[in-house]
């Protein structure tokens, strides 16, 4: 804390013997930002602002207490932004502002690529906008991903795959596409 101090001075912290805190107002962070964002539902700032698990990095040795706070407020924060962008999604769908629709839920699915709920999304919301290939491969690469941590890929996820490879084949035969890979 005192090399902290020196480096960047007092007026930045509030403390006493237990707890240290930012002073409100004195920092601009993505984190506060996010949290207004959130307080008003305005997901584009949101997305905006949300760059994907919160404190990810941060390892602090022997801190137990911040880690399970750390670990709580990032479930909390990602809650938050997928159930946002999701209704976001929904809502530019049903108005048929479908390319907008797919940019919110591609931006979720960079911050928060491990989450099948965020792939799920961004695919059926390119499908929507007719971007096949790149619906596939978002899901080719969160296959990819899981296979790589030893886990396996949900029955929803395979069968999306499965029936963007069939509409890929056909678009390669030169037989009509579809107007929904996903409806077959």
């Amino acid at each position: 804390l005192h090399t902290l101090r020196r480096c960047v001075g007092d007026e930045l912290f509030e403390s006493d013997r237990s707890q240290l805190a930012l002073r409100a107002g004195v920092l601009d962070a993505d984190y506060t930002e996010f949290v207004d964002a959130a307080a008003t539902g305005d997901a584009e700032a949101m997305l905006r602002w949300y760059r994907g698990p919160f404190c990810d990095e941060l390892v602090i040795r022997g801190a137990t207490t911040f880690e399970r706070w750390a670990e709580a407020e990032r479930q909390r924060l990602r809650r938050i932004v997928v159930m946002a962008v999701r209704r976001e999604v929904e809502a530019r769908t049903a108005r048929g502002d479908l390319v907008r629709a797919a940019a919110a839920a591609r931006a979720l699915h960079a911050a928060e690529p491990a989450l099948e709920e965020t792939v799920l999304l961004a695919a059926d919301a390119l499908v929507a906008t007719g971007a096949f290939d790149e619906a596939r491969l978002s899901l080719e690469n969160f296959r990819a991903r899981q296979f790589s941590i030893g886990e396996t890929l949900s029955e929803a996820v395979a069968t999306r795959l499965a029936k963007l490879k069939s509409v890929t084949a056909d678009r390669a035969r030169g037989e009509a596409e579809r107007a929904d890979p996903f409806e077959l």
